[in-house]
């Protein structure tokens, strides 16, 4: 991501510039010319919504686990569903949420890493609403938080799912959602059902059967302020940033975009399968 203050749809504020340089320069400084060792701490990083340079005597710093339980009252599908995230454990009955997955029709990529050129899939810090209108992409949120909660660190996904096809994806993305209504992508993870157990080699998974992907949805060191929201959506595209995947379970590049499958997909949430994101939380 370009070392610009403001990018996409967020400004990060004055401090947001490029210390790199001058991090290289005081390293070739001690080591090359005799120079005086580098001082301050071992770790600074860039904390986003609170838009500071904070130090850390070590990376992850030491944190505690945040669970976010993925529930919901009826549906979760799309911003207008009723699916939130909570501390509490889901109940043993609660149902499943269910949506369809047409390779043909993916979700469209609206910021994230970097991919492809801006006017195809921007990358950074984007709005997120547009996305979040598809039936194919459920949302959970929190409420409100009543306090500051300063995530650093890696976030990981649980994620008890099924599809009816031989193999399919599944893309988790954690977002903040401040008093306005806006969701701003922090991270995203993807992955192919059929190598959840390493890219060594494929390990098809029976149609129907439900599963437990962990997945590291990636690093971060963001903020979520007082008033804010946690918000998780959970869809199995994320095109053109990842290549779609034609639920067929063949190789790839042997299909044809007319000899895809449409999933059935199933995010279970009950006692039994606890879907979760957790955050490495320090406050």
């Amino acid at each position: 991501m370009p070392w610009m203050p403001a990018f996409g749809d967020d400004d990060f504020g004055a401090e947001a510039r490029n210390q790199v340089d001058q991090f290289q320069l005081a390293f070739f400084d001690q080591w090359l010319r005799d120079g005086e060792p580098m001082k301050g701490a071992r770790v600074n990083a860039f904390v986003s919504g609170a838009n500071r340079w904070q130090e850390f005597e070590d990376w992850p710093p030491p944190s505690k686990a945040w669970p976010l339980h993925l529930r919901a009252r009826t549906r979760a599908n799309s911003i207008s569903g009723d699916g939130y995230l909570s501390q509490e454990s889901p109940g043993a009955s609660e149902a499943p949420d269910t949506y369809s997955y047409d390779p043909a029709a993916p979700t469209q990529s609206r910021g994230g890493r970097s991919c492809c050129l801006d006017f195809v899939a921007p990358m950074g810090p984007y709005d997120q609403r547009p996305v979040e209108s598809w039936n194919g992409v459920l949302v959970y949120s929190t409420e409100p938080l009543e306090k500051d909660r300063l995530v650093a660190g890696m976030i990981r996904a649980h994620l008890f799912a099924a599809t009816n096809q031989a193999d399919t994806d599944w893309v988790v993305k954690v977002c903040d959602v401040d008093p306005s209504g806006r969701s701003i992508n922090i991270q995203e993870t993807i992955q192919r059902a059929r190598f959840a157990g390493g890219t060594d080699r494929s390990r098809p998974i029976a149609p129907g059967a439900v599963t437990e992907f962990v997945m590291d949805v990636g690093t971060c060191a963001h903020l979520f302020k007082t008033g804010h929201r946690v918000r998780v959506q959970v869809s199995s595209s994320h095109f053109p940033h990842w290549d779609r995947n034609l639920n067929t379970g063949n190789p790839v590049g042997v299909d044809k975009l007319s000899d895809r499958k449409v999933a059935i997909q199933t995010v279970l949430h009950d006692t039994a399968h606890p879907s979760r994101v957790v955050l490495p939380v320090l406050s």
